[in-house]
């Protein structure tokens, strides 16, 4: 949603789980064990935002339709959009995130 993103990327920024791990990734204090256990709790939380993003579509294009959505965004146009987003983009592709 438009005020959200406005709020957590505003000045000062929020921490987050992206920046934490760039953070430990330059500290070097993970071992390769550690980095695959990270990687797959983190492909797991990625799996069930992008199940529960597509259900959230999917219920929004039946209940409202061609409505508006919350926030003056467009509704489910908007929704559709955002399908792609992923959260750890920042972190590249599962198979490149190791502690190098």
């Amino acid at each position: 949603m438009p005020s959200v993103e406005s709020y957590a990327s505003g000045p000062g920024g929020l921490d987050t789980i992206t920046d934490c791990c760039l953070a430990a990734r330059r500290s070097g204090r993970f071992t390769p064990g550690q980095w695959s256990a990270l990687d797959a709790a983190l492909d797991r939380v990625e799996h069930s935002h992008q199940r529960w993003k597509a259900t959230h579509h999917a219920l929004a294009a039946r209940m409202i339709g061609p409505a508006s959505g919350s926030d003056y965004t467009e509704g489910v146009p908007y929704l559709r959009q955002c399908l792609d987003n992923r959260l750890f983009w920042r972190l590249g592709e599962l198979s490149s995130r190791t502690g190098g």
